[in-house]
């Protein structure tokens, strides 16, 4: 890019140097069109088997957590804080670490009409990211060179209540075998960046993240011949965050368990709109 900004905010150019101005400016088209290309092949479609890069090792010890803990998980250690006549039921396990609320909080439910593909495609695609409401910035780093990983630092909007806050974390998507159609696994989890270092004025929050949606096909449909009332997504939701400064426990359990409801239905909304009128993504 620096070619381009050069010739638009630098020294006056005489008029017979336009050919140049214009040669330079179908270079950085063609530069930027072939940059889109390449983040597109990084981060628009996840792969089967997981790609290698440094993280590799934690991507594949922290994914295979969840899939053994949150699948084989009976619900008896934890404290059901909200149940609806939707089939939502959210949980929580209480945790303090140093007076700051770290709680673990899980959310399963069904949604009709979409796959676990779809809903994962979209709660991992960096481009529906700020449809969530909560984003004041985002970038994506994509120095991994992986097809079904990538780094992002957002800030959070602020809240008065509040101090600003931060996250930095790794995104990881990818399928997994079951007995079910189509099966997949979203997990954000928090890492470091050296394009993102902590800020004084603003606090680093950590999170450990998963979302699984497994497709059922229901009245006898196959995949070639179902449609999209034949489908139902099962959902895991279960996040872990730690806030990274003191806020009063009492406050912030309200406000979650408020605000993971709120996700659930606005979020599988969101996906219901993006996929309805698309071909099913198994």
């Amino acid at each position: 890019m620096g070619s381009f900004l050069s010739h638009i905010f630098g020294p006056k150019k005489p008029s017979n140097d336009l050919n140049i101005i214009n040669r330079s400016l179908k270079e950085e088209i063609i530069y930027l069109k072939k940059e889109i290309e390449r983040l597109e092949s990084i981060v628009g479609q996840p792969v089967s088997n997981p790609s290698q890069h440094r993280l590799s090792r934690e991507v594949q010890k922290i994914v295979q957590n969840h899939l053994e803990n949150s699948l084989n998980d009976n619900n008896d250690n934890w404290n059901l804080i909200f149940s609806d006549n939707n089939n939502v039921k959210i949980y929580r396990r209480e945790l303090m670490d140093n007076d700051i609320v770290c709680d673990t909080t899980k959310a399963i439910f069904t949604v009709k009409g979409i796959t676990g593909h779809e809903l994962c495609q979209n709660f991992w695609n960096s481009g529906t990211r700020h449809d969530h409401g909560v984003i004041k910035e985002s970038k994506v780093f994509t120095d991994l060179n992986s097809s079904d990983t990538f780094i992002v630092h957002e800030l959070l909007n602020k809240h008065w209540v509040a101090d600003q806050r931060d996250i930095c974390f790794w995104s990881h998507i990818r399928n997994f075998n079951s007995n079910d159609v189509s099966s997949w696994i979203v997990v954000n989890y928090s890492t470091e960046h050296k394009e993102a270092p902590i800020k004084s004025s603003i606090v680093r929050a950590k999170i450990n993240i998963a979302l699984i949606g497994r497709t059922k096909l229901e009245n006898n449909a196959t995949k070639s011949s179902c449609t999209r009332n034949d489908l139902t997504c099962e959902v895991i939701y279960v996040a872990y965050i730690n806030p990274g400064g003191y806020v009063p426990a009492f406050i912030l359990r309200n406000v979650f368990e408020k605000e993971y409801a709120n996700f659930v239905y606005s979020f599988t909304n969101f996906v219901k709109k993006q996929t309805k009128e698309k071909q099913i993504l198994f």
